[in-house]
């Protein structure tokens, strides 16, 4: 991987909306929340290629959100959701599920966070939301900036799939015994 590519990604401070350039931004997203922090640009690694427009099934990618906060919050929730493209919920998490608490934020910050995942998802096509918001566990996330089917992901296989469903969960099956086998003498 060219590791400049990402170095210049953690390193430059977007005054604006940069999400706009990726090759996987979705023009057709909707995004909502109050604005006291917003999302500024995401990058894709996946298999050494950073913003690839496409990914194999079962690939590590990272995931990294770029925010930055116009208001000083005490409890940033940071997460994401894949979804198929006619909206049904695949995987979602985010840093109150995880219980990973988040440090604080100062008005003017930007923060760089990174989701770190394995995508063992069927060929096809998929959408990713990305959210951040203020809240504790137990109390209702005040939702700051989400972007609802911003990133426009394609999954292919290297191999012919013999199941249904979102995932290979690779069974294993076997007969372990016939009703017309004998017993060993």
């Amino acid at each position: 991987m060219d590791r400049s590519e990402l170095e210049m990604f953690l390193q430059k401070i977007p005054s604006a909306d940069n999400c706009i350039y990726r090759k996987t931004y979705n023009k057709n997203e909707y995004r909502c929340g109050n604005k006291k922090g917003s999302i500024t640009d995401y990058l894709i690694v996946a298999d050494g290629e950073c913003d690839p427009v496409s990914i194999f099934s079962g690939s590590i990618i990272e995931l990294y959100i770029k925010v930055h906060f116009s208001e000083s919050i005490e409890s940033p929730v940071y997460g994401f959701l894949i979804k198929t493209t006619d909206g049904v919920s695949v995987y979602g998490t985010n840093s109150l599920m995880r219980n990973k608490k988040m440090r604080a934020v100062a008005k003017d910050e930007n923060v760089i966070i990174r989701f770190k995942q394995a995508v063992p998802l069927i060929e096809g096509d998929y959408f990713i939301n990305v959210g951040i918001g203020a809240g504790v566990r137990n109390e209702n996330v005040s939702p700051l900036d989400r972007r609802l089917s911003m990133i426009h992901l394609k999954i292919i296989s290297e191999k012919q799939y013999a199941f249904n469903g979102f995932f290979d969960l690779e069974t294993v099956l076997d007969e372990v015994k016939h009703e017309n086998e004998q017993e060993p003498i």
